[in-house]
C-alpha cells in the first residue's frame, strides 16, 4: 500500500484535531457545570478566504460534521444531533445549514487549519 504526504498529514491533523476537540469539550464542560448546550449559529457560515471568529467557535461542529460524513450517516440524522434542527419540520433550512457547514467543515480540513496553526503560534 502506498502512502503519500498528503494522506499520512491528513491523518496526524486528524489526530490532533480530535485532540483538540477533546480539550476544548472538557474545558466547555468545566466552564458550564457539564452542561453541554447548543452553540448559536449562523443558517450559512461567514465566507471568507481566511479562518474566522465563526469558525474558531464552531470548530468543534465541523468535525462532528466531519465525523458524520465519514461514517456515511444521513445529513438529516446529523443535522438534527449537531444543530437540534428538525429536518422533518424545516426540511430547506437543515438541508442548507447541513450543506454550508459541511462546506466550510472541508475547507477547514483543507485551507483554514493553516490559519489556526500560525495563531497557535502566536
Amino acid at each position: 500500500m502506498r502512502h503519500s504526504f498528503r494522506s499520512d498529514f491528513s491523518a496526524r491533523l486528524y489526530k490532533f484535531c480530535q485532540f483538540t476537540l477533546t480539550i476544548c469539550t472538557e474545558a466547555s464542560r468545566r466552564e458550564t457545570g457539564g452542561q453541554m448546550g447548543q452553540a448559536d449559529f449562523l443558517d450559512e457560515p461567514p465566507h471568507s478566504e481566511h479562518l474566522t471568529e465563526y469558525d474558531r467557535a464552531h470548530f468543534a461542529t465541523y468535525l462532528r460534521l466531519l465525523d458524520a460524513e465519514a461514517e456515511a450517516a444521513h445529513w438529516a440524522e446529523a443535522v438534527r444531533i449537531i444543530f437540534g434542527l428538525d429536518p422533518d419540520v424545516q426540511p430547506d433550512r437543515a438541508l442548507h445549514v447541513h450543506q454550508t457547514h459541511l462546506a466550510r467543515a472541508h475547507w477547514m480540513s483543507e485551507n483554514g487549519y493553516r490559519d489556526l496553526l500560525r495563531s497557535a503560534y502566536h
